[in-house]
């Protein structure tokens, strides 16, 4: 089931890509719904390693696919309805894998752009998450892009700032404080990059050299 979903969620992703008209399809026919709630179960059931390598393979490609279809401003609230958000804050707390977390912190970021749907993200732990990554990943941590998990983090937090009440909750908290100075408004850092230039992924970046190659996904993950 692993290498289904990772194969589908892959697909799903690039069709995804600069394209709300797909978007709009991908949501339409349920399959969005479906990946979450298999995800939602599992982890409810807690039938599946976090760590085994099919999991792992598999949250890449879905965490790829939310950040794609989250690109979309007109889909975000759709996203949080669907318990999109539980699914990407239990990936990002699973572990090292820096695919899979970039992903997931990129379709959060998008989420975390959107006014209407901020106090939800809030309500559902999404300031939690973000000390999470600031104090699980070191300066060592980086992405292929040279950008790190606590700078994601700390866009996060930024633009969750946008919300009044929001921004009073961070000035409370001294990790969410020293998180919201991380990336300088002025800089322009790799991260500031991503927030206003790179909300989606190409289909490069969803078939990592690992889960394809020259394209086509390795036989032995199907």
């Amino acid at each position: 089931m692993d290498s289904l979903l990772m194969n589908v969620s892959g697909l799903l992703a690039n069709l995804s890509y600069k394209n709300d008209n797909n978007r709009a399809k991908v949501m339409q026919v349920g399959a969005v719904q479906s990946v979450i709630s298999y995800i939602a179960e599992e982890g409810a059931e807690g039938t599946v390693s976090a760590t085994s390598e099919g999991s792992l393979r598999r949250n890449i490609t879905i965490s790829a696919l939310l950040q794609n279809l989250t690109a979309g401003a007109a889909f975000r609230a759709k996203i949080v309805g669907l318990g999109g958000v539980k699914v990407l804050l239990s990936i990002v707390s699973k572990g090292k894998n820096k695919d899979m977390v970039r992903y997931s912190l990129g379709a959060l970021r998008n989420l975390a752009n959107d006014p209407a749907i901020q106090r939800q993200l809030v309500d559902e732990g999404l300031l939690d998450a973000c000390i999470h990554v600031s104090t699980y990943y070191g300066e060592g941590d980086t992405f292929e892009d040279s950008s790190t998990p606590v700078e994601h983090a700390a866009c996060i937090v930024r633009n969750l700032c946008g919300n009044d009440q929001i921004r009073n909750m961070v000035r409370k908290n001294n990790a969410l404080q020293h998180l919201s100075k991380q990336v300088d408004p002025a800089s322009k850092s790799i991260c500031e990059d991503y927030v206003r230039l790179k909300p989606d992924l190409n289909p490069a970046d969803v078939m990592v050299a690992y889960l394809s190659h020259n394209g086509d996904v390795l036989p032995e993950l199907c």
